[in-house]
This record gives C-alpha cells, sequence and structure tokens, in this order.
C-alpha cells in the first residue's frame, strides 16, 4: 500500500508539472444575444512564464544527468573486480636480452688504403 501512495504521489506531481508545460490553448464561442449572434474569444496562456519554464528544464536535465552519474559510478567504477574471472595476463615471451659491450676489448680496425680516381687532369699527364 506504500509503494502505490508512493507511485500515485509522483503521478499527480507529474501530471501538475505536464499541466504547467501544456502549450497555450485559445478558444471562441458564440452568444446568441436577441437577433445577432456575438463571438467571443477566449484565451489562456501558460501557468507560468517561459523563462521560468526554461529554469525548471535546466534544472531538472541538471539534476537527472547529476542521477544518471552517480548511479553509473556506482555500478560501473565503484565495483570490485573480479580476480576469478577473466583478467588480462601477457602471453610468455621468448625475448632474451642483447649481450652488453665491454669498452676494454674493442678492436679498432686498421685504416683502408685509399687510392684516389683518376681525373680528366691526371689521364692526360
Amino acid at each position: 500500500m506504500k509503494l502505490a501512495k508512493k507511485c500515485s504521489t509522483y503521478l499527480v506531481i507529474c501530471l501538475v508539472l505536464l499541466a504547467c508545460c501544456l502549450q497555450e490553448t485559445e478558444a471562441t464561442r458564440r452568444v446568441n444575444r436577441g437577433r445577432r449572434t456575438l463571438t467571443r474569444r477566449y484565451f489562456t496562456g501558460l501557468a507560468i512564464p517561459g523563462w521560468a519554464l526554461i529554469v525548471c528544464v535546466a534544472l531538472a536535465e541538471l539534476l537527472v544527468g547529476g542521477a544518471l552519474y552517480f548511479i553509473l559510478k556506482k555500478v560501473i567504477l565503484d565495483k570490485e573486480p573480479d580476480e576469478t574471472g577473466t583478467s588480462y595476463t601477457p602471453a610468455p615471451t621468448t625475448y632474451t636480452p642483447a649481450q652488453t659491450h665491454d669498452p676494454a676489448t674493442t678492436v679498432t680496425p686498421p685504416p683502408a688504403q685509399v687510392t684516389p680516381t683518376p681525373t680528366h687532369a691526371t689521364a692526360i699527364a
């Protein structure tokens, strides 16, 4: 019974907010007065002004977004990871590190013999 009372309260609040946000209405009525007929126009505006409606919608969007953020944070981010479930384990590698270079046993190669290539001047002489 308590749940039904709570749901009905929320339903009434939503209906009141919906009634405030409905479009403006315009009606005409014919009034017979003697031999002539009068046409009267009735115009009713919104229950709240437009700027207040925009502020209410913006605040409602902020509240829904904040509530959704905290719900998803609790459900997704704050959940403890399963240790028994599938988790990432890197594949075994066959990597062997390269041999290190010992600077004491460096061998310097002998300088190469460079012979100059003949140019046009040396070929004539």
